[in-house]
């Protein structure tokens, strides 16, 4: 190893590795206070983005294999506590919102977390982070964001389908009910047009 190579592996070893629990857990609570205080100071964010980083940075000198130790200290607990979080969070707002009022609090809930990833972590946690969240949020209670879809649809609510179309499309497929729905109000409206044609109005036809 280069003189640089060998402190980064020394600083890996004797403090990543030695106190690595502590300090995850340590780093794992700050984002907690973020999102349920969202208090935190410039100081605090530097320093928990600044120890986050330390785990890709103590290994950015392999060409291969430099995420590893990040994605094994911190990604995966980072990415479980965060999914309990979301699951706390949907059930909460389950309790509480009607639809319509469930959808636009996920979306805030996926702005703020799109917000804080690119403020704490490395790039390659961001699509991760966001996937738990349409999990633990969405996929997990289609069957509640449909239960009003067929309303929605009649009465043509535009903004809860935009909502609702924003939240189900990266999920897999997760619009087939929705374009199942239109299209049976299509098909309705079309035939209801047609059977109240009459004199005229058919001549013309």
């Amino acid at each position: 190893m280069e003189i640089g190579e060998l402190g980064l592996d020394i600083w890996r070893i004797f403090m990543i590795q030695n106190l690595g629990d502590i300090l995850v857990k340590q780093i794992l609570q700050g984002i907690e206070r973020d999102r349920v205080e969202g208090n935190l100071t410039s100081k605090d964010i530097e320093t928990i983005n600044g120890n986050i980083l330390s785990f890709v940075m103590v290994q950015d000198y392999k060409k291969k294999g430099n995420l590893k130790l990040y994605e094994n200290i911190f990604e995966g607990k980072m990415l479980e506590a965060s999914g309990e979080y979301f699951k706390s969070q949907a059930s909460k707002l389950l309790q509480t919102c009607s639809v319509s009022q469930y959808m636009q609090e996920v979306i805030r809930i996926l702005d703020e977390e799109n917000i804080r990833a690119h403020k704490f972590m490395h790039m390659s946690s961001i699509q991760k982070l966001k996937k738990e969240c349409e999990d633990r949020m969405i996929t997990d209670h289609k069957s509640f964001l449909y239960s009003e879809c067929k309303d929605m649809v009649s009465n043509d609510k535009r903004d809860d389908l935009k909502n609702l179309y924003t939240l189900l499309k990266p999920i897999t497929d997760g619009l087939k009910e929705l374009i199942q729905f239109l299209l049976e109000q299509i098909k309705n409206e079309g035939t209801e047009s047609v059977m109240n044609l009459k004199g005229e109005n058919v001549s013309e036809i």
